[in-house]
């Protein structure tokens, strides 16, 4: 007779007399759907997405991807009940070429963009923070551009190019030849993209400067930046709020710049150009107190002016007025007006506008006694 013989550190073990199966034993130590090894039935292919599973606390899922030598991907690991995935890139012999915790402080998901530098199979795993557990969807796709100084994007100075966010935390940078003492303005404009953010980047990929929307009913964005040196500067374009869509970016040489550096200098006329959205051209001119200056900005092809009179800390200049154009009077003319009597001497800055000479105080208008209406409006009569 022969006895059969339980083995404790076989996971496949049987006992006769403690009822143990296979069952049970795969109930406390559930299968794995993907080995973390090169030896992964896991595939996700290029455009296409596949699911998974974090079982265990220790649990890591590794996905097989072929990349092309040069192409730019963007890797996407989204937790569905997973709440705090990390996603690795890995190469063919085993090494981590760039690892992502969470796209942002708010957004706890995973994204890695990487241009490959070879073409052969990569590896994609998936895996978890603090011992979480849960399922996760992992993607990949194209990008049509790279971020920051990685990127083969290029817009020329007088040019634009288009690009399309395709996820949600996409961005596509552009290089750009910048010379040292020129004035340069930045746009991109979203085309089905809803909401856009540009960022400037130096020559060294530091963040120089960033705008979201260029005011609050244009969601468009831009940049104005006079160059510190010669070089390669770089853009970059994104979607707010995880927004996706198509956009144009372009660069121009501003004629002049909105600050007190301004070559802008004004005698009696001078001509500008709004080269683009959120462009501002600002002109120094120096005034005496208690001269009466008027001020006006007529559009070319420039359809609606806005002009505004600043100090040189960049305060609206209102408190030196000692009197405005009534409302009647500037509707009556095209373009932006103001009439002022000048009560300190010195230099302030506007908005292309045309310095005409010395003109008359501006009336408030009047009723038939003579005394102001309660409301500012002409009375029936029209006086």
């Amino acid at each position: 007779m022969s006895t059969l013989i339980s083995t404790v550190n076989s996971p496949l073990s049987v006992s006769l007399f403690g009822q143990t199966s296979l069952q049970s034993l795969l109930a406390i130590s559930p299968l794995d759907d993907y080995s973390a090894d090169a030896f992964t039935t896991g595939v996700v292919s290029i455009g296409g997405a596949t699911t998974g599973n974090i079982e265990t606390a220790s649990d890591v899922d590794w996905f097989r991807v072929s990349l092309v030598a040069g192409q730019t991907y963007h890797f996407n690991l989204t937790g569905n009940t997973l709440v705090d995935p990390i996603l690795d890139l890995i190469n063919s012999s085993g090494t981590i070429l760039l690892t992502n915790d969470d796209v942002s402080s708010t957004n706890k998901n995973s994204y890695i963009n990487y241009t490959a530098t070879s073409t052969g199979d990569y590896y994609l795993s998936a895996h978890a923070i603090r011992a979480t557990t849960g399922t996760y969807t992992v993607s990949v796709g194209l990008d049509d551009y790279g971020s920051g100084i990685n990127t083969a994007g290029v817009v020329s100075i007088g040019g634009s190019t288009t690009g399309v966010i395709e996820t949600a935390y996409d961005v596509d940078g552009f290089a750009v030849s910048l010379v040292a003492g020129t004035t340069y303005n930045f746009n991109l404009i979203g085309n089905t993209l809803a909401d856009t953010v540009l960022d400037l980047l130096g020559t060294d990929g530091t963040l120089l400067l960033s705008n979201d929307d260029v005011y609050g009913g244009n969601l468009s964005s831009y940049i104005s930046y006079t160059a510190a040196t010669t070089g390669l500067y770089y853009l970059n374009a994104k979607g707010l709020k995880e927004t996706t869509g198509s956009y144009s970016i372009s660069a121009a040489v501003d004629d002049y710049s909105a600050n007190v550096a301004t070559t802008g200098v004004l005698t009696t006329q001078s001509v500008g150009v709004v080269g683009s959205v959120g462009d501002n051209d600002w002109f120094a001119t120096s005034l005496i107190a208690g001269a009466t200056y008027q001020f006006d900005l007529t559009g070319n092809t420039l359809t609606d002016t806005v002009l505004n009179l600043y100090d040189a800390k960049y305060n609206i200049a209102r408190e030196y007025f000692t009197k405005e154009v009534s409302k009647e009077m500037t509707d009556k003319i095209n373009g932006s007006f103001f009439l002022f009597t000048f009560t300190i001497t010195g230099t302030l800055y506007g908005n292309q506008i045309s310095m005409l000479g010395e003109e008359p105080t501006a009336v408030e208008p009047t009723n038939e006694t003579g005394e102001p209406n309660e409301t500012g409006e002409p009375n029936e009569t029209g006086e």
